[in-house]
């Protein structure tokens, strides 16, 4: 019997899943609101996901496109290696790729979603490296505006902002220090989205 997931990400909550959702779906629906860098075991949704295999409550995953599996192409092979080994069906509906066939290994799976898997971190470290170049030339031209300072945010707004981190402090039981959690976390250009300052703040808040 099928028990299936369908896994969504999305990098903010001002971005529509519409794209990654499925009209009927029936099964459970696993949704992270997160940076796309983070490891895909390590978000909040995605671990879930992972204990939901592990108790057997889920042997069916589905997702939209391939790029949605992991921080890299390393990472996208690793989880499609830990279904693989738990003997969880995949299914890349925006190509129709399963990664099993009446129960035996798909062999065009892993040669094209190894395809894909590189093409969606190459389109990635391009996209890096042109908002990289854009900033290199605002800055230039005397025209880059920073961060505004100053602006004020109440305690409800400013954690929201860092639900990623908040999740990692709540989950590491004190463990971890402000300057480990800021590197843990970047957003889609691999700059960590708060500094260690930042964090600290966060951690004084939900105390």
């Amino acid at each position: 019997m099928e028990k299936k997931a369908l896994y969504i990400r999305v990098s903010s909550g001002s971005q529509s899943t519409l794209r990654q959702e499925i009209k009927n779906f029936n099964g459970k629906v696993f949704k992270d609101t997160c940076s796309g860098v983070i490891p895909f075991k390590e978000r909040p949704s995605g671990s879930k996901l992972v204990k939901s295999i592990e108790s057997s409550e889920i042997n069916f995953v589905q997702v939209k496109s391939i790029d949605r599996l992991g921080r890299d192409a390393y990472d996208i092979q690793q989880t499609i290696k830990y279904l693989e080994d738990h003997s969880c069906q995949l299914l890349i509906s925006e190509y129709g790729l399963t990664l099993f066939n009446s129960g035996k290994i798909n062999p065009m799976f892993k040669l094209i979603t190894d395809l894909l898997a590189n093409i969606a971190q190459m389109e990635r470290d391009n996209i890096r490296e042109r908002q990289r170049q854009g900033v290199e030339l605002a800055k230039a031209k005397g025209v880059y505006i920073g961060r505004k300072k100053g602006t004020a945010e109440n305690s409800e707004k400013f954690l929201k902002k860092y639900t990623p981190i908040v999740n990692i402090i709540k989950n590491s039981n004190g463990k971890l220090t402000a300057n480990a959690i800021s590197k843990m976390v970047k957003d889609d250009t691999g700059k960590p989205i708060a500094t260690p300052p930042t964090v600290r703040k966060v951690m004084e808040l939900i105390r």
